[in-house]
């Protein structure tokens, strides 16, 4: 009842506000005003003329700056480059506003509408009358129809950020305060429609809400808006600030999800299954569903940014994700409508700036970085890259409320090295340069791109011309083209990982899409932040690898992997020599409960702060291994151990869980074989792993080495 009443309200202040600016001359003269001399500024030939004539009619404002990135796109797509000196006159604000009274009124009456939010946005973006069938909402869809689309874009973005941020302060109406049932409509809204896909375990889905939850509203509210106009999307309940929700219905709703979860008879619990059984046990119109939600997963963190985006592809490593999920999530690329061309060009170092003559069209965006070409003055064409604006502050505000949290508190250390490692642009140009003395970037059929000037927020590359290897592979001009390609990139997989065994080099970012195809073979224009490891890190992290690769060889090849693991990993200080006395329960706790000589013994060493000897940290690290292993490898309940790639990536997650910290490289190693071999099954390539290792452990195996296999392979 009241929030019935608080609609009604709503929906009469909305109007007579509308009506009251609609009638007041003053705002209505200055409206046509503008209007009609925007009309005849179009009709000026000259760039120039236009955008001084844009600054004189419009006040500064976000009306302005898409009516000055209009004409400057118009001149790129005429001239093909835009001259340096008309970008210096054409300062963008920087805090953008707009100036139209009844754009403010649209804004703050979708910002505190009391009603279902997502419905009230769909009506607005529906050519159908209103499902809401109030006078107010055709109102405000008047004002919103006559706006261009990028400022619509603007008016959602503002208000749903505007609802999120001030959700706390409102008053509770009934049981439940306005934030509850903001959490309680996420819950519905978001996660819901992913929940009815029985291969995504619970705690997978608890923890990307409480991700969610702890953003930045700004963040929420572009990915709410995406999952609200996402044509998968269906939105069942309301996000809503004063709307209770039918907690029986609720109920019903909530038991028929877990009878179809049942009924696909698909089991979670203990590690995914084979996905030949998941199809076997699925009919056609279940999979399209599930390749659906798969899909909306994709653009949902897309629209997060560059944080939402680098969690997704640590939730690719979760040992639980289904397969479907750990390739789009793995593969997941960090795209953004691109900033705007005034925005870009005062983005630019004014060391850098000062040398170019004309800025070129876009050749590429992201969530972290933006790239153009440009002219210089030496008359060379360069790729320009940037920083997008706002990007760091996001990211930190982001990765802060993050760590704040309880419940993900330790996911947000991992992920900010995997952000803030992104916004180096210097070390993404001494990345270039050092990729290029690689192996792989001395061999005949590959080159890296040279790179011009690389500072922290700018890096100046070669322009890479031609088109993407994955764009020839997914669309080639002939058989024969494909074929080639194919060649080369076999031949990219070997180059890979045989610097990976000779030389330490791993190349975990293997994208097609960094890469274009030329008459000698690929050229890379971006490599990512590659790792060097030494080679008893790489002896024992391929002997691992072989270790978890079948029953057999978990048998045979588990004493040998341990003891190369053993002598490169550490222990964490809290286990060797720590006074802090929760860091000491934890441990206690977590592994030794059921030890309690280890435990007296622990707590006795770190009273006298006595450090371990060599001898007693080689048995404990062995002993930690050696039951990491035993989880990594333990059947599921339907009796099946899961597949070498899960066992491998639940064997270091079971290790670090235990205090040992594993050798540097273990994830990306994973994570870079896994490219080649999705890349091998996906175009039907030769595989060249399998050979690889095996080639190298047989040249580098020991007498001991070698009899131990044998033992434990014929006795």
């Amino acid at each position: 009842a009241d929030g019935q009443e608080a609609i009604n309200s709503w929906n009469s202040t909305v109007c007579d506000t509308i009506d009251t600016a609609e009638t007041n001359w003053l705002i209505m003269a200055k409206k046509a005003m503008r209007e009609k001399l925007l009309e005849e500024c179009k009709t000026l030939q000259n760039i120039d003329q236009k955008l001084d004539s844009l600054r004189e009619i419009m006040p500064p404002s976000v009306e302005l700056n898409l009516l000055v990135e209009e004409q400057l796109q118009e001149e790129m797509k005429k001239e093909g480059y835009i001259h340096s000196e008309i970008l210096e006159k054409n300062r963008p604000q920087q805090h953008e506003e707009t100036c139209d009274i009844l754009t403010k009124i649209l804004i703050n009456s979708i910002a505190f509408f009391p009603g279902p939010m997502n419905e009230l946005i769909v009506d607005l973006n529906s050519d159908g009358d209103s499902r809401l069938k109030l006078k107010a909402i055709d109102k405000l869809k008047e004002l919103y129809t006559e706006l261009s689309n990028e400022m619509q874009e603007y008016v959602l973005q503002t208000a749903l950020t505007t609802t999120i941020s001030s959700l706390e302060s409102l008053p509770r109406f009934g049981s439940l305060s306005p934030y509850q049932l903001y959490v309680k409509a996420i819950d519905q809204g978001l996660i819901k429609p992913l929940r009815q896909d029985a291969r995504i375990s619970e705690d997978i889905l608890t923890e990307c809400k409480n991700i969610f939850l702890a953003v930045p509203p700004s963040v929420q509210a572009r990915v709410l808006l995406k999952g609200i106009l996402h044509p998968v999307s269906k939105l069942v309940n309301s996000i809503t600030p004063m709307e209770n929700v039918d907690d029986k219905e609720n109920n019903k709703e909530l038991e028929t999800n877990i009878g179809e979860r049942k009924n696909l008879d698909v089991h979670v619990v203990g590690g995914p299954v084979s996905q030949y059984h998941e199809e076997q046990r699925m009919d056609k119109k279940t999979l399209a569903k599930m390749e659906a939600q798969a899909e909306m997963v994709r653009d949902l963190l897309t629209a997060g940014g560059v944080v939402a985006v680098k969690l997704g592809q640590m939730l690719a490593e979760h040992p639980r994700m289904p397969n479907e999920y750990q390739r789009m999530l793995g593969s997941l690329r960090e795209e953004n409508d691109p900033m705007r061309i005034a925005q870009f060009w005062w983005n630019i170092p004014s060391a850098v700036k000062c040398q170019i003559t004309d800025l070129g069209p876009l050749l590429g965006t992201g969530s972290v970085k933006q790239v153009h070409s440009a002219k210089f003055k030496d008359g060379t064409d360069f790729a320009v890259g940037i920083l997008r604006e706002g990007v760091e502050d996001e990211a930190l505000s982001s990765i802060s409320a993050l760590e704040t949290s309880k419940e993900i508190g330790p996911v947000a250390t991992r992920l900010g090295r995997l952000v803030f490692g992104e916004f180096d642009l210097f070390q993404e140009g001494e990345a270039l340069r050092d990729f290029a003395k690689t192996p792989i970037g001395t061999h005949a059929l590959f080159r890296v791109v040279e790179v011009k000037h690389h500072s922290p927020r700018c890096l100046v590359e070669e322009i890479a011309r031609g088109r993407s290897v994955a764009s020839v592979l997914s669309e080639p001009r002939s058989k024969d083209e494909m074929e080639r390609t194919k060649e080369i990139l076999t031949e990219y997989h070997r180059a890979v990982f045989s610097a990976f065994v000779n030389d330490g080099i791993i190349h975990s970012d293997i994208h097609l899409g960094n890469a274009v195809k030329t008459d000698k073979g690929f050229v890379l224009f971006d490599v990512g932040q590659f790792e060097r490891i030494g080679l008893p890190d790489t002896k024992a992290l391929l002997w691992t690898l072989s270790a978890v690769s079948s029953e057999e060889t978990m048998k045979i090849l588990r004493n040998v992997a341990i003891a190369h693991l053993t002598s490169v990993c550490s222990l964490a200080s809290s286990l060797l020599d720590t006074d802090d006395d929760d860091t000491l329960n934890a441990y206690v706790t977590a592994d030794n409960a059921d030890k309690p000589e280890l435990m007296t013994k622990r707590l006795k060493r770190a009273t006298t702060r006595h450090p371990l000897d060599e001898s007693k940290i080689k048995k404990i690290k062995e002993e930690k291994l050696n039951e990491a292993f035993e989880e990594a490898i333990k059947p599921n309940k339907e009796g099946q151990i899961p597949e070498p790639k899960i066992c491998y990536i639940l064997f270091l997650r079971a290790a670090e869980k235990r205090g040992v910290e594993m050798p540097k490289g273990a994830f990306a190693v994973a994570k870079m074989i896994d490219c080649i071999l999705s890349q091998q099954d996906q175009y039907l390539l030769y595989p060249v792993v399998d050979g690889c290792i095996e080639t190298f452990l047989r040249q580098n195996m020991t007498w001991r080495e070698t009899a131990d296999i044998l033992k434990k392979k014929f006795f």
